[in-house]
């Protein structure tokens, strides 16, 4: 128990007695005011005792009672203005005594059941606010586990997407390489055959004659070089 606690509890005991003294006061008071009004002289003193082991419990209940004995013997019961019972009024004083123990006791027992209701009621809300903390607690930690599969999802698919694209990169490189593969080979043979061809053209230009003398006419055949790609071509 903290100091706090004790020192509302050593409040709560002492304001107990304070208003167990105060009621049987007042219901000395009133009843040596309205004396003859009141039919039984020890009503409000059994109310007295009924309040202060209703707020206090059985023990100021006790003390109301003794101090309430006190009071009736002193102003109520002859001789008055003096403490002593005599035999014809101890029955009565008995009777009053054993009542109002009995109330303080139920009082007592009802106070203890109500504190203890109480207690359990303050141990339930501590519980359900501890068990809220950790369910918080569990759901922050989901919250963050799933951002972190949300993220982890993410970076796979940024890296499915970049594996797609090298992909689709890589299919692109080995097309190109296999069209270039398919083209040079053409390109080499009308390279070497242009090359061919015009170190052909660039020969020496043949005479044809015939051997009979008696034919003069000779025929000679040239044929120009062909100086550009462009004429090869349209040849």
């Amino acid at each position: 128990m903290s100091k706090s606690d004790r020192i509302r509890t050593l409040t709560r005991l002492v304001l107990s007695y304070v208003v167990a003294f105060v009621s049987v006061v007042l219901a000395t008071a009133i009843t040596l005011k309205l004396g003859s009004v009141i039919k039984h002289t020890a009503t409000l003193f059994f109310c007295s005792v009924m309040l202060s082991s209703w707020y206090g419990g059985f023990w100021p209940g006790v003390f109301a009672a003794l101090l309430s004995v006190v009071t009736l013997d002193y102003y109520f019961i002859p001789p008055l203005y003096a403490l002593g019972i005599s035999l014809e009024e101890a029955p009565d004083v008995i009777v009053f005594v054993a009542t109002a123990l009995l109330i303080g006791w139920l009082n007592g027992n009802q106070k203890r059941a109500r504190e203890l209701l109480s207690q359990a009621r303050d141990d339930l809300d501590a519980k359900v606010q501890h068990r809220t903390a950790e369910l918080k607690r569990a759901n922050e930690q989901l919250q963050s586990e799933m951002a972190g599969r949300e993220a982890a999802q993410e970076g796979w698919n940024r890296a499915q997407a970049e594996i797609g694209r090298m992909a689709r990169i890589t299919t692109m490189g080995e097309l190109a390489a296999s069209i270039a593969h398919e083209l040079n080979q053409p390109l080499g043979s009308i390279v070497i055959s242009s090359d061919a061809c015009l170190r052909w053209l660039k020969a020496t230009p043949l005479t044809l004659t015939r051997p009979n003398k008696q034919w003069r006419p000779s025929f000679v055949m040239r044929v120009a070089p062909v100086t550009s790609w462009c004429e090869l071509a349209s040849f």
